[in-house]
């Protein structure tokens, strides 16, 4: 996990996936000796074969590094109210869109996907200036704020997959970050921290290799504050 952290991964998106897994052959064919409980490849989401590998030995620079992260992975896949969000996040997430709690968080906060880039991969635009954080956490609790940006990850995760299957290169998830009208206090919020920090640590193991470029517009004055904040939260 340290290395995670502590380096900046290799900018991929859009490289050939196979020309990937022949350079990595050696490290896939390794991890999945160390982790021998990976379950067989399947048809369906996720596929547990050599794409599915190549995103942890390309976040993780080695078969070994990777193996405890996707260890983790398996496990947390499996724990039933986790098990329960990534079902309904098949076909674009549409049916876990439609949950309480999803039309809970959509009263709340400004964020959509847009279709604008060239490979179809997810186009996130966030902005937090318009929504209301005080209602939002008022509404829903902890958890169900983790689980919502686990499920937000996923559908990206499965939609990147699908496309890197179907165009043969790597597509990765670009969000952007629209601080127009948004407040110090409201980014300095402590329950915000409390949401987004172990959500992001724990997506370095269960998302490898999803997130592009995250670009903030429209910074403030004070946007160096914010990236010392968004560097503990963070990962690199």
């Amino acid at each position: 996990m340290s290395s995670v952290h502590d380096t900046v991964e290799p900018d991929l998106d859009g490289a050939s996936v196979d020309a990937l897994q022949q350079t990595h052959r050696t490290e896939i064919d390794r991890l999945r000796t160390l982790v021998p409980e990976l379950p067989k490849p399947s048809q369906t989401y996720p596929f547990h074969d050599d794409i599915f590998l190549l995103r942890y030995v390309l976040s993780f620079s080695t078969a070994a590094k990777a193996a405890g992260p996707l260890r983790e992975t398996l496990a947390w896949r499996k724990e039933p109210a986790v098990a329960s969000m990534l079902e309904k996040c098949a076909d674009g997430g549409k049916a876990w869109m439609e949950t309480p709690l999803m039309q809970t968080m959509a009263k709340y906060q400004v964020a959509g996907v847009h279709d604008c880039k060239r490979d179809g991969s997810p186009f996130v635009i966030i902005r937090p200036g318009l929504g209301n954080q005080d209602k939002l956490f008022d509404s829903m609790t902890y958890d169900e704020m983790h689980m919502a940006h686990f499920a937000y990850r996923e559908i990206a995760m499965r939609s990147c997959d699908e496309i890197t299957r179907r165009t043969r290169v790597v597509a990765k998830q670009t969000l952007v970050f629209d601080m127009s009208g948004l407040r110090f206090a409201l980014m300095m919020d402590r329950r915000g921290q409390k949401v987004h920090q172990p959500v992001s640590k724990a997506s370095s193991n269960y998302f490898p290799q999803l997130q592009s470029k995250f670009v903030m517009m429209n910074a403030p004055t004070w946007i160096s504050v914010v990236m010392n904040l968004m560097t503990k939260i963070m990962p690199k």
